[in-house]
């Protein structure tokens, strides 16, 4: 499966390469907020219930460790949209921090750490080495700071000077709520190779999606909280600009519905955890509501052309979709080790 991805995942760049030589605006980025979410997210669900021992989490680890090349692409992939700095306008009175080629090169470094980060766990835990535990601790780290990173610096800067220090918080919690959803696919995967009863694997990713729907709702909650109970209109300018008017306005009410409301109504009851017709849906649901949500952070701000956005999404999102396939095809024993 390694093999597959990394195959998958040079196909793709030559895509990329082109796409990018192609879209003058912020087409590249959306796709990037939301794949680097998902994998980095899912990678980290691995990483994590190693180290806590979670014996649920056993089937699925072969295949999860298997998917670190495909973080490779987002690197290049952002150099490609760096090409349009300009469309931050701090670029027009620069800092020290945000200076365009500090910008750049504290994320194609972040990146491409998380990728290096990822590989090292990932070829330890197969191995059983010792060090796999030290290494799942050091990708974690590289994950949480490459997501707030990426929050800062790809989201954030758009409105600079406006800041929010729960931003970064936010979305490595989210990250870890899409991971949620490629563990969903991973699971119908396991249960299509007859490696997992599908009330075993789907009952516990559909509790975590079901947790994950209050947490994402308590984090979201919790920056309206400050800006409400603080009395602070300088820090609503962020979600004035995006929910004010149409479209932003349903789109926000579609990312509360995906995000929360439907999880977790859908997923109260014991049995609909259980249940891939109820599990998977709503992991689709999940994936709509992330890019709906990174929609709603960059129409306002960015240019992006409906036809690019998607081309976009589909090329950094098949290698993901054929690793899989590939995983379906290989027998139980050659999915868990590569």
């Amino acid at each position: 499966m390694t093999a597959t991805a990394y195959r998958t995942s040079a196909v793709a760049a030559v895509a990329v390469v082109v796409l990018g030589l192609l879209a003058p605006d912020a087409s590249l980025l959306l796709a990037l907020l939301f794949w680097a979410a998902l994998l980095q997210g899912v990678i980290a669900w691995g990483a994590a219930t190693e180290l806590s021992q979670g014996r649920w989490f056993s089937p699925a680890a072969g295949l999860v460790r298997n998917l670190y090349p495909l973080l490779l692409l987002h690197p290049i992939a952002f150099l490609l949209f760096a090409r349009n700095v300009g469309l931050y306008g701090w670029t027009e009175h620069p800092t020290w921090w945000l200076s365009p080629g500090f910008w750049v090169a504290r994320n194609v470094a972040m990146l491409l750490l998380v990728w290096l980060a990822a590989r090292a766990w990932s070829r330890a835990s197969q191995a059983g080495s010792a060090s796999a535990g030290r290494a799942g601790v050091i990708y974690l780290l590289t994950f949480v700071i490459s997501q707030s990173l990426i929050a800062f610096d790809w989201v954030m800067s758009f409105d600079w000077p406006w800041i929010s220090t729960l931003f970064g918080g936010y979305f490595f919690v989210e990250a870890l709520y899409g991971g949620l959803g490629v563990l969903a696919l991973v699971a119908w995967v396991l249960v299509r190779q007859g490696r997992s009863r599908p009330e075993l694997i789907f009952k516990d990713v559909g509790t975590f999606i079901f947790a994950f729907s209050l947490l994402w709702a308590g984090q979201f909650f919790a920056q309206y909280l400050v800006i409400w109970y603080g009395n602070m209109p300088e820090e609503q300018a962020f979600l004035v600009k995006r929910i004010l008017d149409q479209p932003g306005r349903a789109m926000g009410y579609g990312v509360l519905a995906a995000l929360f409301f439907i999880p977790f109504i859908a997923l109260l009851g014991p049995g609909a955890k259980r249940s891939p017709w109820v599990v998977l849906p709503i992991a689709g649901l999940v994936f709509a509501g992330i890019l709906l949500e990174r929609i709603v952070f960059l129409f306002p701000v960015a240019p992006l052309n409906p036809l690019l956005s998607l081309l976009g999404l589909l090329v950094l999102g098949f290698p993901l979709v054929l690793t899989l396939r590939a995983g379906l095809r290989l027998p139980a024993g050659d999915a868990a080790g590569g």
